[in-house]
């Protein structure tokens, strides 16, 4: 599948893959920061963004998105940082048998184990329900969401996802009703297998989304990690810490 991206900067190639009903431009802010000393790949992953939709979001799926992405643009030993899903497409490609070296690999708050998690059942339920080319504002989409997703600020990235349709209402970007039948693969593990090379993972301190029992199988399986808790940061790390994330990343990277 050809993915969408954007691409920042000159060096060393370094890949940030997004987490659920994010995209490229996500990143945009880390990806300026970093493009001094790396040429950033920001790709939208199958079925968000501008990139196609399909019927498989399983990982063996993104994984191989992510291994034809590095091939067609002659990416050798690249860095990848995944966040969230991103996190586990990145751990499913460093897990799988024959993917070329990676120049570093970067997880973001999560674990390569299954979550349960009615919470996501709940967003895109609400995201199935709409019928977007009916509004006539991101405000009525809001307010339309409100009652079942009473966050403000998912709500506000959720709607980021609309765009206008020449004919008028709105369209989702992401594909939600893919998304919602595949969400039990989205929040499956990733493959068996181990990766013995060095690898960082990035927590949130004020995320669960990997708990003290989740170490264990995780060097298990990554038996070279090393694991950073960021304090005063949730799921969204790299945004609720930039500075931070930046640091502990460069300091990993020896940059």
């Amino acid at each position: 599948m050809q993915l969408a991206y954007r691409q920042l900067g000159q060096g060393r190639p370094l890949l940030i893959l997004h987490g659920l009903y994010g995209s490229g431009r996500t990143w945009n802010a880390i990806g300026k920061q970093l493009s001094a000393d790396y040429s950033v790949y920001l790709p939208d992953l199958r079925n968000h963004g501008d990139s196609p939709w399909d019927s498989d979001h399983s990982y063996a799926a993104m994984a191989q998105d992510i291994a034809e992405f590095m091939q067609t643009h002659a990416l050798e030993a690249p860095i990848l940082v995944g966040h969230s899903m991103g996190g586990k497409v990145a751990m499913e490609l460093a897990l799988t048998p024959h993917t070329p070296p990676l120049g570093g690999l970067v997880v973001v708050d999560i674990a390569p184990r299954a979550y349960r998690s009615r919470y996501h059942h709940g967003i895109l339920e609400a995201l199935c329900a709409m019928h977007p080319e009916t509004l006539d504002s991101r405000a009525e989409a809001d307010a339309e969401l409100e009652a079942d997703i009473p966050d403000t600020l998912v709500r506000q990235f959720l709607i980021t996802n609309l765009v206008r349709r020449e004919e008028g209402g709105f369209r989702w970007k992401i594909n939600v009703q893919g998304l919602y039948q595949d969400l039990d693969a989205i929040l499956g593990p990733v493959r068996a297998g181990a990766y013995p090379h060095p690898a960082l993972f990035m927590r949130g301190a004020n995320s669960d989304y990997v708990r003290a029992e989740d170490l264990p199988p995780l060097y298990a399986q990554f038996p070279q990690a090393q694991l950073v808790s960021i304090p005063d940061a949730g799921h969204w790390v790299h945004a609720d810490q930039p500075a931070v994330f930046i640091s502990q990343l460069r300091q990993f990277l020896g940059a």
